[in-house]
């Protein structure tokens, strides 16, 4: 037979045959803190010190969106919220929200129409030129009094970051564009603003930089059907807002409308 040394080696009794076996127990003191000095290690039942509410005293629980709204404040005091709730939008065309007569309804397509209205007629009064250059650049070939049109405007576009060079025969090289265009299809687009362009030549009151910014804040406008965050929606009416005219978009249309409550009152009597 092998001679093992078992010197210092432990006895382990064998099992018997119904003995059951336990994991060994753990046991972890919560409270152990240990930068704190010798002594001073607080026990895990130890109890919060006496008079801690005290700590609280003059504060108050902040009041959600609900209570503020339902206490007659407007949504719009500049404030971050961050609820979840603040905002609802509705078949991903409408915004709602509630304020202290009643509830306002926002078109997000005209209200975004309205703010990039005004930022592009503000570029091209103070000749803010916000320009990208395409990786690849794009060809396109437009009807000719489509192309001719598309000259006419290109001085104007190239204040709003466009980079168009004239091929000759009604085609167009697009070698840069905004920043906010860069991943948009340059063919419906360019012919969305021509079409937007055409629409405004009935306004005789426009000029040619209220025709330009019209035209393409039309084209860049969010679409209906997208859908918005928390956040987007309350960035575009905190935009909305700061707009000289809010209310209307640059061709008169309604952009903001509020039910009063005491019409929904009406509806349930």
């Amino acid at each position: 037979s092998l001679d093992f040394d078992r010197e210092g080696v432990p006895e382990i009794p064998p099992l018997g045959r119904k003995q059951e076996i336990k994991p060994p127990q753990i046991d972890i003191n919560t409270g152990y803190n240990p930068f704190s000095p010798p002594g001073n290690t607080p026990s895990r039942t130890e109890r919060p010190p006496a008079g801690w509410e005290s700590l609280y005293e003059g504060l108050s629980p902040q009041p959600s969106l609900y209570e503020r709204t339902h206490a007659g404040e407007e949504p719009f005091s500049g404030e971050a919220e961050s609820l979840g709730t603040q905002f609802y939008q509705f078949k991903n065309r409408y915004i709602f929200t509630p304020v202290k007569s009643g509830l306002m309804i926002i078109d997000q397509k005209r209200a975004h129409e309205r703010i990039l209205y005004e930022t592009f007629l503000n570029n091209l009064e103070q000749s803010v030129q916000v320009s990208q250059k395409n990786l690849f650049p794009v060809t396109l070939e437009l009807e000719a009094g489509d192309h001719a049109l598309l000259m006419e405007m290109h001085e104007s576009l190239k204040r709003l970051g466009f980079e168009i060079r004239n091929l000759g025969h009604s085609n167009i090289l697009v070698e840069g564009v905004p920043e906010y265009a860069r991943h948009v299809d340059l063919k419906p687009f360019i012919e969305h603003l021509l079409e937007s362009y055409k629409s405004t030549g009935r306004d005789t009151e426009a000029g040619p930089h209220e025709k330009i910014a019209r035209s393409l804040a039309a084209a860049s406008a969010i679409p209906y059907g997208k859908p918005l965050t928390q956040e987007e929606m309350q960035h575009l009416i905190d935009s909305l807002f700061a707009c000289q005219s809010p209310n209307h978009t640059p061709g008169g249309k309604t952009i903001v409308f509020i039910l009063p409550v005491h019409e929904m009152e009406k509806w349930f009597r």
